[in-house]
């Protein structure tokens, strides 16, 4: 990444994002980009995760293996020219934006935000961190429901992290504890350009989501024009079908970059409608794994978020 100070130069003939949302993974910022995408008065970035903030001279300090930070080098937009050209196009719109859920877990990435951009403004759905991370296990390959292996997957991950050793994939606690995340924007930004919700409360209502959301960027309120949540986790009843839906990666990158926002939502929502078709609810967690992931991994930092929002989030202790 390039300092600071050059997007500061190039701010005055170039447009960059009036507001950026940094997550949470699992968390429906799928859904959330391609809902704002199809805003007339909204121009967001063509790629979904750029990941511009998170890399710095080809790395991030995500906690990952090499091979894992140069995939996620190598599928992002890490030069400042790459970035620049996602938000050719803006002139007319009212607000510009681009999704990255790694910002909200970079160490560094609030930071070179608020030095580049200071007046942009940071979204951030946050979910159940159980729900979530047991979501984040599903999605992974194979699509597994089975609540004891998620147990297990989450206690090695953790006793690789005390030991210092990098992970494959975001660690599936890590990923749940936004308070310890969120500080770092608090710190970097003011009250007024933070916007926090919670993805059961955003979800819930998304007609009065959205409007609440349209007025905070600054743009006309509009429903949702999709019907679709995209990006589901589910257990495959079909695994080599669903494999075969998923598949088509520089398929999908073509799509996003070259057809109009509107066509490629469509696009997302039929084969959400496949993989929807192909799948079926996975296993509820058992009540003493809950317990026992909340009480562990979680309770602390849900204290500290219930400090940052201001309200109880009782509902999350609750099974």
């Amino acid at each position: 990444m390039q300092a600071a100070e050059g997007i500061e130069t190039d701010l005055a003939t170039t447009r960059f994002p009036t507001f950026l949302v940094i997550g949470a993974m699992r968390a429906g910022t799928t859904t959330l980009y391609y809902e704002l995408a199809q805003h007339p008065e909204v121009h967001m970035a063509p790629v979904k995760e750029p990941n511009y903030f998170a890399i710095d001279n080809g790395t991030t300090d995500l906690p990952l293996t090499a091979e894992a930070t140069v995939t996620m080098v190598s599928t992002s937009v890490a030069d400042l020219e790459g970035y620049r050209q996602l938000f050719r196009g803006s002139a007319t719109a009212k607000a510009i934006g681009e999704v990255s859920p790694s910002y909200l877990y970079s160490r560094s990435a609030a930071t070179r935000i608020s030095a580049a951009l200071p007046e942009v403004q940071i979204l951030a759905l946050l979910r159940d961190p159980v729900d979530r991370a047991y979501s984040a296990y599903i999605r992974r390959a194979g699509a597994v429901s089975d609540p004891q292996a998620f147990l297990e997957v989450i206690e090695s991950e953790q006793q690789a992290l005390e030991l210092g050793k990098p992970l494959p994939l975001y660690p599936l606690v890590l990923g749940g504890l936004y308070a310890h995340h969120l500080a770092r924007y608090t710190k970097a930004f003011a009250p007024s350009r933070l916007w926090m919700r919670l993805y059961e409360d955003f979800w819930a209502s998304p007609d009065r989501s959205f409007a609440q959301l349209h007025q905070f960027i600054g743009v006309s309120p509009r429903p949702p024009a999709g019907e679709v949540r995209l990006n589901r986790s589910g257990v495959p009843r079909f695994p080599a079908r669903d494999r075969l839906i998923r598949s088509g990666s520089r398929v999908k990158g073509y799509a996003k970059r070259n057809l109009p926002p509107g066509v490629v939502r469509s696009l997302v929502d039929a084969k959400q409608k496949a993989e929807d078709w192909s799948m079926q609810p996975p296993e509820r967690l058992p009540t003493e794994i809950r317990e026992r992931l909340i009480d562990r991994y979680f309770e602390s930092d849900i204290r500290r978020l219930e400090l940052i929002l201001g309200r109880s989030l009782d509902a999350w202790r609750r099974v």
